[in-house]
């Protein structure tokens, strides 16, 4: 059972990546958009606790491999970060940001190289 939702999931994912990478409505329009801003550190802050949460309960739950489990848990978190940006595109003024996904594979990044840590 997880493993077909998982693969709808990631299925999912590359037709939301094939839809999601489209310039702005407004190519010319400013977007304000920093690197630094808060947004981004939620953005980071989310990524890494929904891949480290989502990797302990399928090995911890499911018994599925911890390797297996990271490449689940880390692609349904990127998933979830194209689906907000997509919908964010959808709002009045709203734009695709590539940026919050930078921060988004940063944040999971960091949950991998928790999750690849050797145990004491």
């Amino acid at each position: 059972m997880v493993h077909s939702f998982i693969k709808i999931r990631l299925l999912g994912l590359a037709l939301l990546l094939s839809l999601g990478w489209s310039a702005p409505n407004n190519i010319h329009q400013k977007i304000d958009d920093p690197w630094l801003g808060f947004d981004k550190v939620q953005h980071f802050t989310f990524s890494c606790l929904i891949t480290l949460s989502s990797q302990y309960i399928l090995v911890n739950k499911y018994n599925m491999a911890e390797n297996e489990a990271a490449l689940y848990s880390a692609s349904s978190s990127l998933f979830i970060g194209i689906e907000k940006e997509i919908l964010d595109k959808k709002k009045p003024k709203g734009f695709f940001s590539r940026r919050d996904l930078v921060a988004d594979i940063l944040g999971i990044g960091l949950a991998l190289i928790l999750i690849n840590l050797p145990s004491s």
